[in-house]
This record gives structure tokens, sequence and C-alpha cells, in this order.
């Protein structure tokens, strides 16, 4: 697993790193913990975040698509699109 970008949001403590393994971790600042690894499309490039809507992108180069993922509010349940 070799990272490629890592968003942080200061405000909720988290880190998002996207690699080339499919997969994005979520990984909480405070305990270095990951706690989320939501899937994400073949050779990501590089992840974003903004911060008004809340949601993370991932760039998927290898595949050509475009992962969003948002955590809820209600739970710790990730969504990707």
């Amino acid at each position: 697993m070799r990272p490629r970008g890592w968003p942080s949001i200061l405000k909720n403590h988290k880190l998002f790193s996207v690699c080339e393994n499919k997969m994005m971790a979520v990984t909480d600042i405070a305990t270095l913990k990951v706690i989320a690894t939501p899937a994400v499309g073949a050779g990501p490039d590089a992840a974003a975040f903004d911060p008004a809507s809340g949601l993370i992108f991932s760039s998927n180069g290898q595949d050509g698509t475009l992962t969003i993922v948002k955590e809820t509010k209600a739970s710790t349940r990730w969504w990707t699109r």
C-alpha cells in the first residue's frame, strides 16, 4: 500500500489517504487508528476534501473514475459513490 494523497479534516480530526490497493484509509488523528477503509477506483492519483460539503474525492487515473466519499452524521458509516 503506497499512499497517493492525504487531505485532512482538522475539525473532525480525520486523515484520508488514498492508496494503490483501491482503498482510502480513514485515520483518526488523535489515536492514529484506521477507522474505515472505503473502496476507491484503480490507480488513485490524489485526494481532496471540500469543507463546505464534507465530501472527500479520489481521482483514479487507471480506470478514469472519481470516487466521492462522505461520512454520515448519524453513524460511523461511510458512503462511496
